[in-house]
């Protein structure tokens, strides 16, 4: 592993960006070099140069972007012919690189490169589409009218027609009408192709020596080249980054994810009404009486839950309901909407209907069939909308990323080569062969490293234990390289971490009591900090509880909770109110950021681990040893996410609440993994009180550097 003191070969123009009176300090007063960053750029740098793979966490606050786009610029400008593409795994980090980080660095540097970004069709306005929905008696003019209007200043001045130059994103519903898909597209036989603006953003993308581009479409790419494609989604590239990599597997599981849905079905229903009435009724029929059977077999083990949420894994053999009679309806359907089609010109909608029913019909033989492959998890989920959903996704992508990213394959792989059928390269099993490969692989994020696992000295090597070895087996990597980058952040000086000694475990039997004390250590966070509170949960039910605990005590602040308004308006109304407070779940454990004095407090009601009832973590965990090796590391990963929220500057100053006392050490109540987990978090002082809240926020020498949860004595190591 590498480490920030002790560079693989300090490299001259690394230090001429980023070092003193360099590139970027000419650009802008007042600017500091920055050792995490340099570090992380050498790093970086020597690994595209060897043509070889590194995995490095890099912290809030370290500059990652800059680390890994100066690097690559640079390669791309000196290798005539090379292209590097950068993967992100959300549209907003994808605009920032393409709108701010690469031209920074193209306005800095000396040596020009091209770059130039690739997003799905559905993240532009189609002009097909936008001119149908002019019609005055269209369905999004009818449902929409007010939209329509702001959208027709913006449609009339845009040169991208980006969804993501919106200030406000667009009701789904209406997006959809406005945009269309691969699927949907008329392509060559589109009148507006010349004009359309995915197609000269993806023309742009082809002439570029840097691609900055989504887990889709890279995912879409390597499968189009791993089942014999001449040409995938992207250009051939010879440097790889991806950004938010310990997503990447979780993505490409939803990626390779076949569902069937009763809404779905009940929309294709609806749309073929006017066209084929009989087909229409049946198709409906046949959905209604499927997916009630299917909702049934899932309740029948699992029981319902409030709100009627819950997921049923459908082991192999078992028999779920008899799809015959919905595939019949939906064959017969296909036909009669294909004969529509070649009545009326082959209109598009038609077209796209057809595609819809033949997907769905391939989704359920697929999921349903007693030849679904080894790796596949089918299931049966029913929302607490009432959508009853029929799926499958893979339980490992290891040999799909490990070939198609890393370029390794493992035994048994060579034989499925030539196999269009993805599934043969899915299984990260068996040896890792690296193939001959020129390309440079770089995958880091703010949280990619895990607990170390623990060592037994009984067969000691001498080896260090590896905090990348859970996401390199979980992206089926071969042989790379390690760097953790020192946080550019002083944790002992600016965070507190509070575990309370008075709150019970929250074991399920018990969960009322859990509830309650939890809501209580809330509300008296809340007053220490006067709001300035995040406070995040694993669950509906928990957040639901706590809201409404708060809302009894007629604090002076505002509550803000998260389904009360969009989680856009909610963060911005978070970040002006500087004493409200913010209740949110899964979706705000990331990519909300606050900072200042708005956000002072995290408090985090409940470790986040995997879901026990999502189908491929159930799976997983049948393998007894899977809790250490996969839901610990996955835990500490969201844990780690939820904590970046707080400290967002050297400025920042706060404090983070875990009401959990499975953290706490064995002897205190909590459980042996409790300090595997604390020790792989930042470095911020302890405490065990939830009185230290309020003083440390107010500058009062609080908490302890020890590694383990003591009552604090006098003489404790206090600041």
């Amino acid at each position: 592993m590498m480490t920030d003191g002790s560079p693989d070969g300090p490299v001259d123009y690394i230090d001429e960006v980023f070092g003193e009176g360099g590139f970027l300090a000419n650009r802008h007063s007042g600017y500091l070099p920055r050792r995490g960053q340099i570090s992380m750029a050498r790093a970086v740098d020597a690994v595209l140069a060897g043509s070889r793979t590194l995995f490095v966490e890099g912290p809030t606050g370290t500059g990652k972007s800059l680390a890994y786009c100066v690097p690559l610029a640079r390669h791309v400008s000196q290798n005539p012919g090379s292209v590097g593409i950068i993967v992100t795994a959300n549209n907003n980090l994808l605009a920032q690189i393409v709108t701010k980080d690469l031209p920074e660095v193209a306005a800095a540097v000396p040596w020009r490169f091209t770059f130039g970004q690739l997003k799905g069709l559905n993240n532009y306005l189609c002009l097909s589409r936008w001119k149908s929905a002019q019609h005055p008696y269209s369905p999004p003019r009818e449902k929409f009218p007010e939209e329509l209007k702001r959208l027709a200043v913006w449609a009339s001045r845009t040169e991208t027609g980006d969804k993501n130059e919106l200030p406000e994103e667009p009701p789904a519903e209406l997006w959809g009408h406005l945009s269309t898909t691969s699927d949907g597209c008329e392509g060559r036989n589109c009148p507006d192709r010349e004009e359309c603006y995915g197609f000269q953003s993806k023309a742009r993308a082809k002439l570029s020596q840097i691609v900055v581009t989504n887990y889709h479409l890279l995912f879409l790419d390597i499968r189009a080249r791993l089942a014999g494609g001449a040409r995938g989604v992207l250009p051939e590239w010879s440097y790889l980054v991806l950004d938010e990599a310990h997503k990447a597997a979780d993505i490409a599981r939803d990626f390779f994810a076949r569902t069937v849905s009763s809404f779905e079905m009940g929309r294709m229903a609806s749309a073929m009404r006017k066209f084929a009435p009989y087909e229409a009724q049946i198709l409906d029929e046949h959905s209604e009486v499927f997916f009630e059977r299917a909702r049934i077999w899932a309740a029948s083990k699992k029981g319902e839950r409030a709100g009627g949420s819950f997921t049923r894994r459908i082991a192999k053999g078992e028999v779920v309901a008899d799809p015959l009679g919905l595939a019949k309806a939906i064959e017969n359907s296909q036909k009669r909407i294909a004969l529509e089609a070649s009545k009326t010109g082959g209109v598009s909608d038609l077209s796209n209907l057809g595609r819809r029913l033949g997907r769905a019909a391939r989704c359920l033989e697929g999921i349903l069939s007693e030849k679904r492959h080894e790796l596949d998890v089918a299931y049966v989920e029913v929302t607490q909308r009432s959508n009853i959903i029929i799926g499958s996704k893979p339980a490992s992508v290891a040999g799909f990323l490990g070939r198609g990213v890393f370029g390794v394959v493992r035994g048994g792989d060579r034989d499925t080569e030539e196999e269009a059928d993805e599934s043969g390269w899915l299984d990260g099993d068996g040896e890792c062969v690296p193939e001959a490969s020129e390309r440079g692989v770089v995958c880091t994020s703010a949280t990619l490293a895990t607990p170390r696992s623990a060592v037994d000295y009984d067969v000691f090597d001498g080896s260090v234990p590896d905090p990348f070895e859970f996401m390199a087996r979980e992206m089926g990597a071969g042989e790379y390289e390690g760097l953790m980058v020192e946080s550019p952040f002083d944790f002992r000086r600016q965070a507190l971490l509070v575990i309370p000694d008075n709150v019970p475990p929250p074991e399920w039997q018990k969960i009322e009591g859990w509830r309650l004390s939890m809501s209580e250590a809330l509300v008296e966070t809340v007053r220490s900090a006067e709001g300035r509170t995040l406070a995040l949960f694993t669950s509906w039910r928990d957040l639901e509880f706590a809201r409404e605990r708060l809302r009894r005590e007629r604090l002076p602040w505002t509550i803000l909770s998260q389904g009360e308004a969009g989680n856009s308006i909610l963060g911005r109304r978070f970040r002006e109110d500087v004493h409200s407070i913010l209740l949110g779940t899964e979706s705000f454990f990331t990519g909300i950021s606050i900072e200042g004095e708005a956000l002072s407090c995290v408090f985090i009601a409940k470790l986040p681990f995997p879901n026990p009832s999502d189908p491929v973590v159930e799976q997983m965990s049948e393998d007894r040893s899977a809790f250490g090796t996969f839901t610990i590391p996955r835990t500490v990963l969201t844990l780690k996410q939820m904590i970046g929220r707080l400290i967002r500057t050297t400025t920042d100053r706060g404090v983070i609440v875990i009401t959990d006392s499975r953290l706490m050490p064995p002897r205190k109540g909590g459980k042996g993994y409790g300090r595997r987990i604390v020790d792989a978090l930042p470095h911020a002082r302890r405490s065990t009180s939830l009185e230290d809240v309020g003083k440390f926020l107010r500058g009062e020498k609080v908490g302890s550097l020890r590694k383990e949860w003591v009552s604090l004595p006098e003489e404790a190591d206090l600041l």
